[in-house]
């Protein structure tokens, strides 16, 4: 007999009352939660008593001796239903009895209320809880425990068929609900979201990272083509040749016509040639780019100034 097992099912029936041995999900639950340390085979032989609603037939039983047979004979249907070890069977059906009757060995050996250890004879107290003992001084001497005999089979007779084996015993699943089809399929699915969402992820970094490059790379292109023809512009100024520098500058502005200081530059050019007019629109777009742009504003007061000049009228000296 199994001390500790037999401790879990008095310390069940201790919180929950003698009601918890008449519901086997119940009392296989707490037995499983508080018995998982024990040998796995001898807890499995256990639910399966349980779950067989041995506990009612065992009930009924009144002498030693019936519980003895009885529970030889539940061991046998329970190693061909289930295919258990029958000396397995035998005591998770005697600890299913001292849970009832509150011995061991269908009646022989009493045990403690409060905690189920075995009592020894003329026991008063209990060794491992100090519960005081409760009826006879004494306890009868211990039976035997059962002998599981297997019972030869009788052969069949000469004209008789074969039997057939009896039938197994099989619990029905019960249909999952919808509810738990769907957290099923979300769970299965959840590794393939999970690699879709940072695979969608890694693209975005990816192509953001191209874009970037693209961009700059663009901008590098396209600040050396405008600083080359500004150059070009700027030695042909130099030189005196304002036709070129003007065409160098326009190249300049049509890669970026947002250059505030390539217009000035121009403007410039233009009022040495004496273009006036243009020179002061180059000297506009040069300020709306570059509100405070300080050459731009003194270059068109000087555009000004040389314009009025060319454009008034000469006087005629007389002399007296």
């Amino acid at each position: 007999m199994n001390t500790n097992l037999l401790k879990v099912i008095r310390q069940i029936t201790a919180d929950y009352g003698e009601e918890v041995l008449d519901a086997p999900r119940r009392l296989k639950a707490f037995f499983s939660d508080l018995a998982k340390d024990e040998p796995k085979p001898l807890r499995m032989a256990f639910g399966k008593c349980v779950e067989s609603g041995f506990y009612r037939i065992l009930k009924d039983t009144v002498t030693p001796e019936e519980r003895r047979e009885v529970i030889e004979s539940l061991a046998r249907r329970l190693r061909d239903e289930e295919g258990l070890d029958i000396a397995l069977c035998a005591e998770a059906l005697e600890l299913l009895a001292a849970a009832i009757f509150g011995t061991t060995d269908a009646g022989a050996v009493p045990v403690c209320a409060g905690c189920g250890a075995e009592l020894k004879a003329n026991s008063k107290f209990c060794p491992e809880c100090g519960t005081p003992v409760q009826g006879a001084a004494s306890a009868p001497a211990a039976a035997p425990p059962p002998v599981m005999r297997e019972t030869p089979a009788e052969p069949p007779a000469p004209d008789a068929p074969a039997a057939s084996p009896p039938p197994v015993m099989h619990e029905t699943p019960a249909e999952p609900s919808p509810a738990e089809h769907a957290a099923v399929r979300l769970q299965l699915l959840q590794p393939a979201l999970w690699q879709k969402k940072h695979t969608l992820r890694n693209v975005l970094i990816v192509a953001g990272v191209v874009v970037a490059a693209v961009l700059i790379i663009g901008k590098m292109n396209t600040k050396a083509k405008v600083d080359s023809w500004f150059n070009q512009g700027k030695e042909y100024h130099l030189k005196g040749d304002f036709d070129q520098t003007i065409s160098a500058f326009t190249e300049a502005l049509r890669i970026d016509p947002n250059l505030a200081y390539v217009y000035a530059s121009r403007g410039d050019a233009y009022r040495m040639k004496g273009q006036y007019d243009a020179a002061i629109n180059d000297y506009d777009a040069a300020i709306r780019l570059e509100p405070n742009y300080a050459w731009a504003y003194a270059s068109r007061g000087v555009a000004y100034n040389q314009k009025a000049k060319r454009t008034r009228p000469s006087r005629i000296w007389k002399r007296r």
